[in-house]
């Protein structure tokens, strides 16, 4: 399922930042997610160039926010079985080759 972006508020323009921010909430697999976002941009900038960037900015941090709950996902389920997280491939092949020489042992 794609992830939709369901609304956003109205741009308010917060110069100490220069920059735009809006709240924007997305549709993602049945649940809805809320993302404070901000774009730097000019404050005469029209909204139909501020929205764009806006809902990007929200999709990239609603992408960040999955990869980072499948890690911490990932972390808890290697501490519940007591391994360690594989950080790459070679990684994952020395820890095998290391518990198969336990279990021939």
């Amino acid at each position: 399922m794609r992830t939709k972006v369901m609304n956003i508020s109205q741009p308010v323009y917060n110069p100490e930042e220069g920059a735009f921010e809006a709240i924007l909430r997305l549709f993602d697999a049945g649940q809805v997610h809320t993302y404070p976002v901000r774009l730097h941009a000019a404050p005469h900038a029209a909204f139909d160039h501020v929205a764009p960037g806006l809902k990007a900015r929200a999709l990239h941090d609603h992408h960040i926010a999955q990869i980072r709950d499948r890690s911490l996902h990932r972390a808890a389920l290697h501490s519940r079985t007591g391994l360690a997280p594989a950080v790459n491939a070679r990684q994952t092949r020395t820890e095998l080759g290391r518990i198969g020489a336990q279990i021939a042992a």
